[in-house]
C-alpha cells in the first residue's frame, strides 16, 4: 500500500506516536479547559507526529498516519465534528509542507506556514460546522501556537531519531551532499581522480533515480561516497596516479 516494504522499527515508531497523540487527547478531554471542540485540538501534538513520520520516513506515510490518527480522534470525542477535521487537514497540510524542505532552516518557515494555515482550517470550520459555543480567540491562538512549536520540537527530535533509526532525512542527506565538508575536501586534494569519478557517477545517478521516481538524493549522495576508502590509499589506483 505505502509502494514499498515498511520496516519493523517504522510500525513501532508509527505506533509509538499514535498511543501518544491518543493518550494526549484522552487526557484533554477530561481538562475542563479542553472541553469545548474548538479547544481541543489546541493540545492533541498531531502535528509533531506527522512531521517526524514525513521526516524519517515518507509523505505517504505520514498520510496514511494523519488518517488514522483523526479518526482515533473522532472516536475519543464521541464523533464531534471539528476536532476530526481540523486535525485531518492539519496533519495532511503538515506531511505536504514539511516535505519540500532542503535545509533546517526550511523547518522555522514551515512552521510559520503551518500556525498560519491552521487559524485559517480553525476559522474555516467554525463558518463550515457552524457551531458556534465553544470558539474563541483562544482556539485560533492555540492551534497556531502547536503548529510552531511542533515543527520546532521536531527539529529537535530528529536527529537522534535518525541515529536509533540508522536512517537519513533531506536535512541529513543535504549536508552530506555538500562538496565543501571535510572530508569531500579531502578526497579531492589527496585522490582528485576518485573525487571526479564520484561525481560523474553521483550525476548519472541522480539522473536515473529521477527517471524512475527513486529518491535523486540519496543517489547523489551514496555515489559521492561510495569509493571514499580509496581515500587511504589513493595512489593504489590509476585514476589518481
Amino acid at each position: 500500500m505505502l509502494g514499498r516494504k515498511i520496516k519493523v522499527k517504522e510500525m513501532i515508531f508509527i505506533a509509538v506516536m499514535y498511543t501518544f497523540v491518543y493518550g494526549v487527547t484522552t487526557f484533554a478531554t477530561k481538562v475542563p479547559v479542553f472541553l469545548s471542540q474548538y479547544a481541543l485540538p489546541t493540545i492533541i501534538p498531531a502535528t509533531f507526529a506527522t512531521i517526524l513520520i514525513t521526516l524519517l520516513f515518507s509523505q505517504v506515510s505520514a498520510v496514511f498516519f494523519s488518517i488514522l490518527i483523526s479518526l482515533g480522534v473522532l472516536f475519543i470525542t464521541s464523533f464531534q465534528p471539528i476536532p476530526f477535521l481540523f486535525i485531518l487537514s492539519s496533519s495532511i497540510a503538515a506531511a505536504i509542507v514539511v516535505e519540500k524542505n532542503d535545509h533546517r532552516i526550511d523547518m522555522v518557515f514551515s512552521s510559520i506556514i503551518l500556525s498560519i494555515l491552521n487559524i485559517v482550517f480553525m476559522f474555516a470550520l467554525s463558518i463550515i460546522v457552524n457551531v458556534d459555543s465553544g470558539f474563541k480567540a483562544f482556539s485560533l491562538f492555540g492551534v497556531a501556537l502547536n503548529a510552531f512549536i511542533s515543527g520546532i520540537f521536531a527539529l529537535g527530535f530528529l536527529t537522534p531519531l535518525e541515529s536509533w533509526f540508522n536512517t537519513a532525512s533531506i536535512f541529513r542527506l543535504m549536508d552530506l551532499s555538500d562538496t565543501n565538508n571535510k572530508i569531500m575536501k579531502h578526497l579531492i586534494f589527496n585522490a582528485s581522480g576518485t573525487y571526479h569519478h564520484s561525481i560523474m557517477v553521483a550525476t548519472l545517478a541522480e539522473s536515473a533515480c529521477r527517471k524512475i521516481g527513486a529518491n535523486p538524493i540519496l543517489a547523489r549522495v551514496g555515489a559521492y561516497y561510495h569509493d571514499i576508502g580509496k581515500i587511504i590509499h589513493p595512489r593504489f589506483f590509476t585514476e589518481n596516479v
